[in-house]
């Protein structure tokens, strides 16, 4: 997911190159790759043939022996209005797959089944949740004395995807435990 490849494996794109026209299209997609300094690390360029009004397919090698984050910008040569730009990434591959106990690495995640799958990818194994998930922020979870709001689908979605989850209920406090501008804590 997420255009991301660990350093052991083949970074490759699908190309798509679609023809809308009555007539095949015979052609080249140009490619170049820039690191995040902006220094191109590679250029290229694929033959495609894609018949009448379909679409064609071609992988295209992005690998440049380094790690970090690129971008690549494509386009069909002699063609106006054609540039693509995706971004991507090389990284380590983590030392365990999977629900890692002992790990240190652990974010601010959304719910979201993407982020999810690429955290695992990542190795990430653990969240916080107060921001830019609100779940465990006090004057959301108990918005009135004695009155909860639980999240349930927020923590089985994360519980789903193998993540551990350390909740904090930081430093915002509800209207009704606020005494004197400190919460009340009894």
């Amino acid at each position: 997911p997420a255009n991301l490849f660990f350093d052991d494996e083949r970074a490759t794109m699908r190309l798509l190159t679609r023809n809308s026209a009555a007539q095949p299209f015979a052609g080249t997609v140009g490619f170049e790759i820039y690191d995040y300094l902006d220094r191109k690390v590679k250029a290229g360029s694929a033959p495609v043939s894609v018949p009448a009004r379909s679409t064609a397919k071609t992988d295209l090698d992005l690998g440049t022996g380094a790690k970090g984050i690129f971008r690549i910008v494509a386009w069909v040569e002699d063609r106006d209005g054609t540039d693509e730009e995706i971004s991507f990434a090389v990284v380590p591959r983590p030392r365990v797959s999977g629900p890692d106990r002992d790990s240190m690495i652990g974010i601010h995640a959304t719910s979201s089944d993407f982020q999810y799958d690429v955290l695992k990818k990542l190795g990430v194994k653990w969240q916080r949740v107060l921001s830019p998930e609100a779940w465990f922020r006090w004057r959301i979870a108990e918005p009135a004395a004695g009155k909860f709001v639980w999240f349930d689908e927020e923590a089985r979605k994360a519980v789903d995807h193998g993540f551990e989850t350390l909740g904090t209920i930081g430093s915002e406090w509800p209207k009704w435990a606020d005494r004197a501008g400190r919460p009340d804590l009894e």
